[in-house]
C-alpha cells in the first residue's frame, strides 16, 4: 500500500486560459495536490481469480501479462 505524504509541498491545480479546461477548472481550482490519499496494490497471479474481480467491479485497473 502506498500512502500520500502529509508533508508533501503545498501544491494547488493550475489554473488555465483555454476555454476547452473551464468546466474541469469549476470543479478543481485550488484543490491540493495529490488528489489521491492512498493505493493499494494487489498480484493477483492467477488468471480467473483476476477475470472474475475485474468483471464484479473490484478492480479499479487491471493489465494482463504479456507472456
Amino acid at each position: 500500500m502506498l500512502e500520500a505524504n502529509p508533508g508533501f509541498r503545498d501544491q494547488r491545480y493550475p489554473d488555465s486560459t483555454d476555454p476547452a479546461d473551464k468546466a474541469l477548472l469549476a470543479t478543481m481550482r485550488g484543490k491540493r495536490l495529490p488528489m489521491i490519499g492512498r493505493i493499494e496494490i494487489s498480484i493477483m497471479e492467477e488468471s480467473n481469480p483476476r477475470l472474475l474481480a475485474f468483471r464484479a467491479g473490484d478492480l479499479d485497473y487491471c493489465r494482463s501479462p504479456t507472456s
